[in-house]
């Protein structure tokens, strides 16, 4: 978030409408008003994190008991289906430490190289790893690949043991084993350490996909289980509105009610399409329009249609190559009637397209099947009143599975082709 430059006093890393309702800014005289206040896709922190105030809560807690000295959880997880906004809320976080005073090292293991910037707090790896002795870096950047697991453990506690650390590490489900391994054993002898006077104040984490629990599980470092735990699901209607119309309102613009209703609709509280059609919307209307319309969306839906079928075409894509579209055939079919069905229902929808497809249909094989659309995020695991359950990862998207679903070739006497039907 971009800091408001002609203030004269500090301003924490807080949403812009916080800012309003505290009377910092007025509507409309935000820096860079005409700037597309929305991110679609890009991992970036919007200007209002919608939808998060439970996470939000409690990550604050996490950071507020790391600088007291108290004793908060060795890390946090947060994984969840790509697209819900895992890495904006990770990017959250780091700004909340910052304006703690509390040092982050911001690893992200998509990009092999962590950048310095001597301005910061954030990234300062090489600087850490040359305090330890026997270990140099040269030039401005650090492949955390390159690094010897027991040199990096060393170095966060080096600098831990003179001010608390955030280690924040973003697409957490590829971390090389034995990195893992020695980065959770090294918190938990720092957890049994927080008495003591030579305590490293350390705070790790993870962000990741679906599979990030999994991925820890092979790293048999059994506390992670113990750790706090944070899925992150889709929005809730009132927060997908939300995310639409209070950055309209800080830019001095806004949306009619039957507009806004259609724009969450379509959404299916998905973030990744929230951004999208803000996004559009703001590109298309928002620099000339105070009131954004039905009319509006209209004009722009052919582009959101066209992103959301490339988005759904590389997922589909995914299903073929793992053999998997039968199965996603199949359970969501299971959905046709509810958003929500009881998990035991959604294996057998799995079982019965495990044997279209020629495949065991055990209830093994249906779970292995089921944990793998969960990891793709096809599918998400929910508790409701007290049932286990799954929801869709985007309603939509099985609708274009159903869409697509593979049927018998006119005048052939077999083969099959995919429509193409969003």
């Amino acid at each position: 978030m971009r800091r408001n430059t002609d203030l004269r006093i500090p301003l924490p890393p807080i949403p812009y409408h916080e800012l309003v309702v505290r009377g910092w800014f007025a509507p409309g005289k935000i820096e860079n008003e005409r700037s597309n206040p929305f991110a679609p896709g890009q991992g970036v922190l919007p200007p209002f994190l919608a939808g998060r105030e439970a996470e939000q809560r409690l990550i604050r807690d996490q950071l507020d008991r790391l600088i007291s000295g108290g004793a908060p959880d060795s890390f946090i997880i947060l994984h969840g289906p790509r697209g819900n906004g895992k890495t904006a809320l990770l990017e959250w976080s780091e700004r909340q430490a910052e304006s703690r005073k509390i040092r982050v090292l911001d690893v992200d293991l998509s990009d092999s190289e962590i950048q310095e910037d001597e301005t910061s707090r954030r990234g300062s790896l090489s600087r850490w790893l040359r305090a330890v002795s026997g270990f140099s870096i040269l030039g401005t950047g650090v492949n955390w690949r390159e690094v010897p697991p027991s040199k990096l453990t060393a170095a966060i506690e080096r600098r831990a043991l003179r001010s608390p650390v955030l280690v924040a590490i973003d697409e957490a489900q590829t971390l090389p084993i034995e990195m893992g391994r020695k980065l959770f054993a090294s918190a938990q002898r720092w957890q049994r350490r927080r008495r003591q006077r030579s305590n490293p104040q350390v705070l790790l984490l993870l962000a990741g996909t679906p599979d990030l629990p999994k991925h820890l599980k092979t790293l048999r470092a059994s506390f992670w289980e113990r750790s706090l735990e944070l899925p992150i699901g889709r929005l809730a209607t009132a927060s997908s509105a939300d995310a639409i119309r209070i950055p309209l309102e800080e830019r001095g613009r806004s949306i009619a009610e039957d507009a806004l209703e259609r724009v969450v609709e379509e959404s299916h509280g998905y973030p990744f399409f929230v951004q999208l059609w803000g996004s559009l919307l703001w590109a298309e209307c928002g620099q000339d329009r105070r009131q954004l319309t039905c009319a509006d969306l209209d004009r722009v839906r052919p582009q959101f249609k066209q992103r959301r079928g490339q988005l759904y075409g590389h997922r589909y894509g995914e299903l073929k190559e793992e053999k998997l579209v039968p199965v996603a055939e199949s359970v969501a079919e299971a959905f046709a009637r509810s958003e929500r069905r009881p998990t035991r229902e959604v294996l057998r929808a799995a079982q019965e397209g495990l044997k279209r497809s020629g495949r065991t249909a055990d209830e093994d094989a249906a779970m292995d099947v089921c944990d793998r659309l969960s990891d793709l995020g096809y599918i998400w695991p929910v508790i409701h009143e007290d049932i286990d359950c799954c929801e869709p990862g985007v309603p939509s998207l099985m609708r274009f599975v159903l869409r697509n679903k593979e049927i018998p070739a006119r005048g052939s006497g077999g083969g099959s082709r995919p429509s193409l039907g969003i």
